[in-house]
């Protein structure tokens, strides 16, 4: 059973107890929309299940409504990932390193272009998008980014494996990562 804790004009909050574990759904105005954060919180932890931001109280309110019955939190849970980057390549404005989500054995990439602003194009297998914010955490803490004291701008691709098939025989596996990407940049990017 859903219970409200608060509501007020910009914070209304419900909180469900469960056996070994509560949820909390929260919604705030920020200047002139409203975020609305589900979470799941037990003795030692939080995990942010979904965020959505919204235009207006009452579009909250049926997101609300929305999150209170949705039944299936376990596949929600977003797991936490561990980030492993190795540099390749060292050039005086540019970097490109590839790292590796989890154990897991798809090679992701990411080129830094540093100039006035940091800009990062981060590429990464499509099943980590929902993981987006904290791979980029810990890109940032793991580079220094954030310590450099200047803007970082991510672009993040994604990308998923491909499967080619000469005939039903012989089938011959792509893996596209495989092949190496490189960016060219005209004399104006320095």
């Amino acid at each position: 059973m859903w219970k409200k804790i608060a509501e007020s004009e910009d914070l209304i909050v419900f909180e469900r107890q469960l056996k070994n574990y509560k949820l909390k759904i929260e919604a705030r105005k920020n200047k002139n929309r409203w975020e609305v954060f589900k979470t799941k919180v037990s003795k030692n932890s939080s995990n942010l299940i979904s965020e959505h931001t919204l235009k207006n109280k009452k579009q909250a309110l049926q997101m609300i409504n929305k999150l209170k019955t949705d039944k299936n939190i376990k596949t929600l849970v977003r797991k936490k990932v561990k980030v492993s980057l190795k540099r390749v390549i060292k050039e005086d404005y540019v970097e490109k390193w590839v790292f590796y989500i989890n154990k897991d054995q798809e090679k992701n990439f990411l080129i830094v272009k540093f100039d006035t602003k940091i800009k990062a194009d981060l590429v990464v297998h499509e099943k980590y998008q929902k993981n987006e914010d904290d791979i980029i955490n810990q890109v940032e803490d793991e580079l220094g980014l954030r310590e450099l004291g200047e803007e970082c701008i991510f672009d993040i691709y994604y990308f998923k494996k491909y499967r080619a098939k000469r005939n039903k025989k012989n089938p011959v596996e792509i893996n596209y990562m495989d092949i190496d990407i490189e960016f060219d940049f005209d004399e104006d990017y320095y």
